[in-house]
């Protein structure tokens, strides 16, 4: 269903290459759809940061089974986690490539070039700081498919808006192919994370209780 999506999605978006100059970089970033879908960003980054932070208040400093190991998260919890990486993730991706834009176009004297350069460190650090903690607390069968078809979406949805990709989508057929592309990808992590997953942890889902020291929400 994953593979399905991403191809049909891939095959009906846009495949073109622009070039941009450094003062239409700046312009993207003031357009409406772009500021409708950084609001959007911002919120679900919220939420899924509040729902991991959510569980691990209700869960001991240490948490252990009987077999002295540590429970793992829930699948909300998980999906949390893998969006928030992917949305960093995605963020990233749109600044690096506006910074490498810039840097082709030799706009050395651009302020526009350096914050972008600045921004990429902390988007960077955040989004492996994510994607470290949802490895050492959550199920990898479920975590890393989720982690990667958030960031594919993401990414796929932030360049079309930025870079206004979604003006070349032909017709009805584009536009409905490549959202039925979307809600594949979605709908096959959800398959696979509720698949072998409990909102109640088992003795099953555990990692070694040694990582509570290194993870944090």
């Amino acid at each position: 269903v994953i593979v399905g999506g991403v191809v049909l999605a891939t095959a009906f978006g846009t495949h073109c290459e622009s070039s941009y100059k450094p003062d239409d970089l700046l312009v993207l970033y003031t357009r409406t759809p772009f500021l409708i879908m950084a609001v959007c960003i911002v919120i679900a980054i919220l939420v899924a940061f509040f729902t991991a932070r959510r569980w691990r208040k209700t869960m001991p400093d240490v948490l252990e089974s009987d077999e002295n190991n540590r429970i793992q998260a829930p699948t909300s919890v998980t999906i949390s986690y893998a969006c928030m990486a992917g949305a960093y993730g995605a963020v990233m991706q749109i600044v690096f490539k506006g910074t490498g834009e810039l840097v082709g176009a030799g706009a050395w004297d651009s302020p526009a070039l350096w914050a972008s350069a600045v921004a990429i460190v902390p988007l960077a650090t955040t989004q492996m700081s994510y994607l470290n903690i949802g490895m050492q607390v959550c199920n990898a069968v479920q975590f890393f498919p989720s982690y990667n078809a958030s960031l594919i979406v993401m990414m796929t949805i932030t360049g079309m808006i930025y870079y206004e990709e979604y003006k070349g989508l032909q017709g009805w057929l584009g536009w409905g192919c490549f959202a039925g592309g979307i809600v594949l990808v979605v709908a096959g992590v959800l398959l696979l994370t509720l698949r072998n997953s409990t909102e109640s942890p088992s003795k099953n889902q555990v990692v070694p209780v040694s990582l509570e020291s290194r993870v944090g929400a």
